[in-house]
This record gives structure tokens, sequence and C-alpha cells, in this order.
């Protein structure tokens, strides 16, 4: 119970009636007849519910929901009453002579382990903060609200490091000051992706590591870890996180999208070369996480079937009609169907757990499957109304069903044209998929280029619809030849054309950023691999409309080989220079200056100020010195250049060319 002030009344009100008198303000606030009073009753009763409950960690899930109707002026009313109560709460931990000029925590110098208390207090006060403001920006023109988000990544850094310092040891706990780690990582991301800060990103995952260092159980950490290394296109590093958060049974169906997401075109492969900077091989190949997955997923069906059978033996009628609404959920889950199309693109390229029937998705891919993807373990602390965490973090846009219908086409196609052998059949379903633009919606650039591709092979496969006559050969005349013959070189031309566009595009792009010397990420790797999978497709429909067309007399097979070696030579083209994108990128990541300008692109140099560059100069307050931040760096190099030598070993396809890179 707490004694407040609403009102001018004082009432005694324990914590359901004050979430209660919240609900009554905010529903008359949102009322159309609402009026400026009526707002400052909300914001009169927020502030008393902080006051009373701002030291306990729930107090910030409990203002969330109300927080989202504050206009601006009702915003900077509810910061000023918030800071004033946080400042008046910790003048007991300064002396007498100090309380004059007294500021936050992080201007302490306690003599006294600080009240973990009075760390809980601090942390609501950053994370209303960071829901009513910083969260909202995501425009990188707005030079203020810039500087004033690296304000708040600067406050947060502090108080984690003063939570580090009073409490160095909690054994399996939490950390009191964990969450202003993380909220200082979730600002940094909005930093990257919406004010072209590249280091950020780099400085979000160096202080996540650190707080899972300190802090092993933060499951929350470890979770936001895992999708921000497959953001940096270092699957192994992501695999190993999530092999910590020891997924097992129904969680498969609800967690391994994390980890499954687009990463078959960022890290197809097990780590391949030992380092001693690299991470465990054995938890850290993505592939097997998956493939494991994948497996539960299949012998689903069987448990489920046997679980209602017992069901119905026993009379568990109640249970009866929850397990099969289970089994439904679970069949026709979303996870499913990702991880199938992921591992397909996965055994395209690396040529691995060949014994999983990937075609059968074909057998039993639902219209719409149900979206099981639980996103709740990554923390929400934005408005409703801006971009999540969740999607910062995740390679490329949120995937939706029609993304995945994208994919399941892709996949069907790579399975007809090459394991067997034959142009991809029509089917009334594949034909809605074909026809259909809304995938766009959420797949990227070169997602959208090899389903195109699809889609041609997809249309070339009607070129060859052929008639047979009483004894089974297939008829053919010289005008129906001919007019096939002249849709296959139309096909052809837009191959060319198709293949011509990626190496002009592609190239420019992927030799500016080996020129430029960044450090790759998912979009270089995203890019590369669906390049190379989309000449494992054109190639191998080359081949197999060449062989369609050895079978017509009439048709001139010196043309057909003449236009397949022209393809065959673009798609070695590209080869050429996905192979020196990543040679140049590898040898980058060797250099020693580079690496040491990465190390002081997240901590700042021993003797600058924090004037300088200050959320680096308090991350190296809080890391201790430059060597963690180097450690965990030398680690994405390792991973970096490991996932760069299997580029390289996917694209010598001219033997004696190319230079190795191992």
């Amino acid at each position: 119970m707490a004694t407040i002030c609403v009102q001018g009344a004082e009432h005694t009100e324990g914590r359901n009636g004050m979430c209660a008198k919240m609900l009554l303000d905010y529903g008359g606030f949102c009322s159309p007849d609402d009026d400026d009073q009526s707002g400052m009753y909300l914001v009169e009763s927020c502030c008393a519910y902080f006051k009373a409950y701002g030291k306990q960690p729930f107090c910030f899930s409990d203002l969330k929901t109300f927080l989202q109707a504050l206009d601006s002026k009702a915003i900077q009313s509810l910061m000023q009453e918030v800071k004033l109560h946080v400042k008046k709460e910790h003048a007991d931990l300064y002396g007498e002579e100090e309380r004059e000029q007294m500021g936050g925590l992080n201007d302490l110098e306690p003599k006294a382990k600080v009240d973990v208390e009075h760390f809980t207090l601090n942390v609501n006060m950053l994370k209303i903060e960071y829901y009513l403001i910083h969260s909202r920006w995501e425009k990188s023109e707005n030079l203020e609200d810039s500087v004033a988000i690296e304000r708040f990544v600067v406050e947060c850094i502090q108080l984690y490091d003063l939570a580090l310092s009073s409490h160095p040891h909690v054994g399996e706990q939490r950390l009191p000051g964990d969450d202003a780690g993380h909220l200082a990582a979730m600002a940094l991301i909005r930093l990257y992706s919406f004010g072209n800060r590249p280091k950020a990103l780099l400085q979000a995952v160096t202080t996540l590591e650190h707080l899972v260092d300190k802090s092993p159980f933060n499951y929350e950490a470890i979770v936001t870890l895992t999708a921000l290394y497959t953001k940096l296109g270092i699957g192994g590093l992501a695999a190993t996180h999530y092999s910590r958060l020891l997924i097992k049974n129904i969680q498969y169906t609800s967690m391994s999208w994390l980890l499954a997401t687009r990463v078959s075109s960022v890290y197809p492969h097990a780590p391949r070369t030992d380092h001693k900077d690299l991470v465990d091989k054995h938890n850290a190949d993505p592939v097997a996480h998956l493939a494991f997955a994948l497996e539960y997923h299949l012998q689903l069906r069987e448990s489920d079937e046997q679980e209602i059978i017992h069901f119905v033996e026993t009379g568990q009628y109640a249970n009866l009609i929850q397990g099969m609404g289970h089994s439904v959920y679970n069949q026709l889950g979303y996870t499913k169907y990702m991880l199938l199309v992921e591992l397909a693109r996965i055994e395209r390229l690396s040529g691995v757990h060949e014994k999983l029937e990937y075609w059968k998705l074909a057998d039993y891919m639902p219209p719409l499957p149900l979206d099981n993807r639980d996103r709740s373990p990554i923390p929400h602390w934005e408005a409703l109304d801006v971009t999540s965490l969740a999607e910062l973090i995740t390679p490329g846009r949120w995937p939706s069903h029609k993304w995945l219908s994208q994919q399941a086409l892709v996949a069907l196609s790579f399975d007809h044209a090459t394991k067997q052998n034959k142009l991809f059949p029509r089917d009334d379903v594949m034909e809605s998929v074909v026809a259909s633009n809304d995938f766009k919606a959420s797949s990227t650039p070169v997602e959208d280029a090899q389903t195109n591709l699809a889609r041609d092979l997809h249309w070339i496969s009607m070129i060859y619809e052929h008639k047979l006559d009483e004894r089974g050969r297939k008829q053919e005349n010289a005008e129906t030849v001919a007019e096939k013959f002249t849709k296959l070189r139309i096909w052809q031309q837009e191959v060319n054309n198709a293949m011509t566009a990626m190496i002009e595009k592609d190239g420019c792009h992927l030799r500016k950023i080996a020129q430029d010397t960044n450090v790759p990420d998912w979009e270089f790797f995203h890019e590369v691999y669906t390049g190379l999978d989309n000449l494992r497709l054109v190639e191998k429909t080359t081949d197999v409309v060449l062989a369609e067309n050895s079978r017509f007399e009439l048709v001139d097979q010196q043309v057909a080989k003449q236009q397949t070696a022209t393809i065959r030579g673009l798609c070695d083209d590209y080869r050429d220079i996905v192979h020196n994108a990543a040679l140049h990128l590898k040898n980058s990541l060797s250099d020693k200056k580079h690496r040491r300008s990465m190390v002081y692109s997240v901590v700042s140099r021993q003797d600058d100020t924090d004037d300088k560059d200050p959320i680096g100069y308090w991350l190296r307050h809080a890391f201790g010195s430059e060597q963690y931040a180097q450690k965990t760096l030398a680690r994405l190099n390792a991973s970096w250049k490991d996932a760069l030598v299997n580029i390289g070993d996917l694209t010598q396809s001219r033997p004696g060319t190319r230079l190795a890179l191992r």
C-alpha cells in the first residue's frame, strides 16, 4: 500500500487500485470529449504510480500501456516530475554539503554500496525516457535528436558501470544494472539503423557481450545477441549464443526463427577453420541447430496424434480440445516451413543434410501458415508506433507468409531442375505464387531477383509441353519447333540481360565494400550467397533446356550451345567479382591497422577525454580497458574470415584462375 496525493487529496491505495485509476484517466484522455485537464489527470496518476512503485521491477511494464496516449506537452511534464522524484530519492546517498548540488546516481561516488532499489528506480526512469522520447526517433537528419540519444547512451553506460562497481558479485542472479546496459545497446542499434553510425552496431555487440559475461543468465541479452550476430553475418557466434538458450521440445516451434531467419543466405555452413579466437565448433554450427529443430517438427505430428488418442481413450475431453488446437498450431506453424526453405538453400550451397526430402514442402505447404514466432523474449521497450527492436535486429525485412511462399517457389524450382532433372511443372498453387507480387513487401532486392529467375523457369516449362503420338514419341513439326525455339531465345536473352544487370549492380556494390575496407555485414553475405544460388539455378536450367533442345532435329544445336556458353561465361564473371571482393575483405580483416581501428571505433583511446568520444570513453571505463573490446572483436574477425574462406571455396569453379582464400 502507498499513500499518494492525486488532484489535491491524499489516498492510500495498492498497486491494483492505482492501475485502475490510471485506466480510468486513460479512458477519459482517449475519449472524444477529452481536454487538456483530462490529460493532466493521466500525468498525475502516472507520476503518483511511479513515486509509489518506481523501485519495483514491474513499474515500467505497468506504466507502458498508459504512456502511449501522452502528447508532447504531457510527456515533458511527466519526465520533469519523474526526474525530480528520482533526484529527491537519492538525496540520502549524499552528504549534507553535497545535497544542494546533487545530481543523479551517475554523479555520485558513494562511500557505501548503493542499494539495488536505487538502481531499479533509475532504470525505470531511463525506460520511460527511452519509450517516450528516444525510441520515436527514426530520422537521421535530425541532429539534435541524434545528440540526445548519444547522451542517453552515455547515461545508461554510466549507470551500468556504477552497478558493476557496487555489486560486482551476485552469483546466479541478474545484476541490478543489466537493463541499463541493454538500454544502451538498444539505443546504439537505433543510432546504427537510423543515424548512419556503422560503429554503433559494434559498440552494441561489445556492450551486450560484456553484459552476458557478467550476468550469464540474462536470457534477454543472449536472445538479442543471437539476432545481432546474424545481422553481422556471423552465424557461428549466433549459433553459439543460441545454444546457450537451451531451447528444447515445444520451444523449437516458437524460437527457432531467431537463428533461422535468412541464415541460409548469411552463413550456410559450419565453422571451417581452426583459430584460437573462433567459437566452439560443436555449438557453432547453425546448420546442425536448424536440422535438429526441423527433425523435431517432422516428428511432432506423430507425437501429437498419440497424445490425442490418449485423451480420447481416457476421456480427457477438455485436454482433447486443447491438444487438437496445439496440434493444428504446430503442424501449420510458420517456423517449420521457414526451416524447410532455409535448409533447402543450405543444401544447395553446401551439399549437407541430403537425406531431408525438401521437395515434400509442396505436398503440405499451407496457403497461410500460422505465425507461431515468439518475439516476447526480445525486450519491447519502444513506443507501439515505431520500429521494434525485433525488427531492427532481424536481417532484412521482417518475413511474412508471402515471403515464405516466395522462398517455397524458389526451393521447388531448384528441386525440379537439379534433383529430378526436369523443368518446373505446372501447378495451380504455384501459378498463384508466380503471379503474385505481394511478397515484395517483406523481401530483399536480391530475393526479388531470385524469384524472377524462378518465375522465368516456370514460364519456360510451358515451352516444352509436348504432345505424344500413339507410339509415345514427341510430335514435332517445323512450325511448332520454330515457335518454341523463338520463345527459348527470348528467354535466354532475358537471362543474359538479368545476369548482366546483376553483375553491374552487385559487382559495383561488392567492389565498393571491398575497396572501402569496411567490415562485412549480413547484406554482403546475403547478396553473395543469393547471387551464387542464382548461378546454380541458371546453369542447371540451361543444361536442362539444352538437353530438351537436343531431342529436336529441327533446332540449330550450334546456336543453342553458343547461347548456353554465353550464359555460363556471365556466371563465371560474377564468381570472379565475388571471389575478388571476398579476398580483398579477408586481407583487410587481417591487417593490424584495420583491427586497431576497429577497437578504437568501439572504445576511446587511453588519452582521449569524454568530450571527444563520450560513448567510447565510458565504454572503456565500464570494460576496465581496451583489452575486452580487443578480445571480442578478435572473435568477430576470426568468424568473418572463416565465412570469407567458405565463399572462396564456393567460387573456385575455374581451377588455377583464382587465389585460394585460406
